[in-house]
């Protein structure tokens, strides 16, 4: 074929973004993340949720499509690996062999590539290829894949930013093991605490522009609730007027959470099991009248918090719970005569 007519058909084809999740960016004609918007409920739904494996494509399906998996850390050495796909077309060719080639975008970079980048095919003309990630590097770098028949080739320029992989919590009390949740922090009731909200990745090298954090909290658990008539005398309860309700009416009556910068500050206001809305004496003194109080919990109660990263659309649910063995309120019984 004539080399002119090749390097044409080339300077046509769409340069792709490949995403290295957890170490790269993304420099590309077509792809796009799904937005990490809360819903009305405050949860993050499957539509919403970050997609890490975004997938960017040729549009003239004359020449060649790439596709990205997700990415896998590997924890032995350090490296980040994605699986990279091209689909030749049309689906009807019979020759489908490429080969694969790395190189640094800018030709005076002498330095050898693959200590940074490496691209390792299934094997021999093998349409589906390993990328990975060695350690950070400055610079683009090019990802060629040539079709064997033709010589048609796609292009995928590859950037180290420092894309967090993950978002850490640290403070004063470190999560403790859940049969539920896998793991969740333990609050006493009447206490603030303070954790510091970090992003993380393989690399530990994290870029500068992924610290931009918001928040929102759902609480769990379906209470029942009603009115209480306590008398002081007897310490006879009786309750009025129950309705069921859950955790997550209630959150901004039991627990604040506010995130400025890096720091996420909890404050425990009541507990669950103690909550009320307000109370009088009535009837002489005789009667305490509880109103809107808990009269049990009926399902594992705890608050959810996840933080997003804005910039990455990366984000952590963290699970709070009060902590069973902290005072949920007092009483007194007997009478005293002079």
């Amino acid at each position: 074929m004539n080399t002119n007519i090749i390097t044409k058909k080339r300077r046509a084809v769409a340069i792709l973004a490949v995403v290295l999740v957890a170490i790269l960016s993304v420099t590309l004609v077509a792809c796009g993340t799904k937005d990490s918007s809360e819903t009305s409920s405050g949860e993050i739904t499957a539509e919403q949720a970050p997609v890490y494996d975004f997938t960017a494509e040729i549009q003239n399906t004359e020449f060649i499509k790439l596709a990205m998996s997700a990415a896998v850390a590997n924890s032995e050495n350090g490296s980040v690996s994605k699986t990279l796909t091209a689909t030749v077309t049309p689906a009807t060719a019979s020759n489908k062999l490429v080969d694969w080639s790395v190189e640094w975008g800018d030709e005076s970079n002498e330095t050898d590539v693959s200590e940074y980048i490496t691209v390792t095919p299934s094997g021999d003309g093998s349409t589906e290829a390993t990328v990975t990630c060695h350690k950070p590097f400055t610079g683009v770098i090019l990802i060629v894949c040539t079709t064997r028949e033709g010589g048609y080739s796609a292009e995928c320029s590859v950037e180290f930013v420092g894309l967090p992989s993950s978002i850490s919590l640290s403070g004063s009390i470190s999560p403790t093991s859940d049969d539920t949740l896998g793991s969740s922090y333990k609050l006493g009731v009447g206490t603030t605490y303070t954790f510091t909200v970090a992003c993380e990745n393989a690399f530990n090298q994290v870029g500068s522009s992924y610290n931009n954090y918001s928040f929102f909290v759902v609480g769990y658990g379906d209470l029942t609730m009603g009115e209480l008539h306590h008398n002081n005398l007897t310490l006879r309860d009786d309750w009025h007027d129950e309705y069921t309700s859950n955790v997550n009416e209630l959150k901004d009556q039991l627990i604040s959470v506010n995130l400025t910068g890096n720091s996420l500050v909890v404050e425990t206001k009541k507990s669950i099991e103690g909550y009320y809305r307000y109370s009088q004496r009535l009837d002489g003194g005789r009667n305490t009248y509880y109103y809107d109080k808990v009269k049990s919990v009926d399902s594992d109660a705890y608050f959810e918090i996840t933080v997003i990263e804005q910039n990455s659309n990366l984000y952590e649910k963290f699970y709070l719970r009060f902590d069973d063995n902290v005072v949920t309120g007092v009483n007194l019984s007997g009478s005293l005569k002079f």
